[in-house]
């Protein structure tokens, strides 16, 4: 598994882990309920509401988070097969 944070003494969250946190974002805040969370702090924020998450709900968002890049990764890869000159 890729990691999700880069190495060093304060946390930094690679691209990789800022989207999958902002897909979260979308999924537990969905319609019903509004996530209040700090700009600055969006991304340990949001990983704490995820750890506050009971295991069987994070295991789900994981797995629709999961979904989710998988999804966007193959429509990205069939905009580069499409936009690919022919020869």
């Amino acid at each position: 598994m890729k990691r999700l944070f880069e190495s060093g003494a304060d946390q930094k969250f690679t691209e990789r882990a800022k989207l999958r946190l902002r897909l979260a974002a979308g999924l537990i805040g969905g319609r019903e309920r509004t996530l209040k969370l700090n700009r600055a702090n969006f991304y340990p924020e949001m990983l704490e509401v995820i750890k506050r998450q009971t295991p069987e709900r994070r295991e789900y968002i994981k797995s629709l988070v999961d979904w989710l890049e998988d999804y966007e990764n193959t429509i990205q890869a069939e905009k580069l097969s499409i936009q690919a000159p022919k020869k």
